[in-house]
């Protein structure tokens, strides 16, 4: 609970920064619950849960924001609002998501990310940055972004990928020249069942 990390060094930023497995043998990320969780980075994916993944499997994680403030019972005087301006907790210069900045071969199950994420170039997702070859299940996204290209589910998609039962919520602010989107962006295909 109240991770913070802010890193300018040559690596992505996560609890797990990379994660590489195989087709063999992927790596397992299970019920793992992030509370209060900062992640920055200036030039590589960021995300509050795992920076970059390949052949990495996800299930039954959590990463939001919670009231530990005893001065305060408003989570919006500790996360800001339209009018005083959002305090951003996943910060990227590359790729950036609530859960996981990149995915590749992956698989996302019975998950969620609920924080407030910027990108100042490259593609930011309110539950992964970016996805290649990747499947989203029973999965959703209630975050603020702000960025060049934001999608409230996933950043960026590329290859061919899966997204049953799951959704995205919150907001978008979209920076000048940009574009943004309610569930992804991106030039791959997305084979989608029920989602929104």
């Amino acid at each position: 609970s109240g991770l913070t990390s802010k890193l300018a060094t040559d690596r992505p930023s996560g609890v797990f920064s990379q994660l590489y497995g195989s087709s063999e043998e992927n790596i397992e990320l299970k019920n793992i619950q992030l509370v209060n969780t900062t992640m920055e980075n200036a030039s590589y994916p960021a995300a509050a849960l795992l920076g970059e993944g390949e052949f990495v499997k996800i299930t039954n994680c959590q990463v939001y924001w919670e009231n530990t403030s005893e001065h305060t019972t408003n989570l919006r005087e500790i996360l800001g609002d339209s009018e005083k301006g959002f305090q951003y907790k996943i910060k990227s210069g590359a790729q950036a998501g609530g859960l996981a900045g990149r995915l590749s071969n992956s698989e996302v199950t019975n998950s969620f990310a609920a924080t407030l994420i910027e990108g100042s170039t490259l593609s930011i997702g309110g539950l992964v940055g970016e996805a290649e070859h990747t499947s989203i299940n029973q999965s959703y996204a209630a975050s603020y972004l702000k960025g060049k290209s934001a999608s409230g589910l996933i950043g960026s998609i590329s290859g061919t990928n899966q997204i049953s039962n799951s959704y995205a919520v919150g907001f978008i602010e979209s920076l000048a020249n940009g574009k943004a989107a309610g569930l992804c962006l991106g030039k791959g295909t997305a084979d989608i069942n029920n989602a929104y």
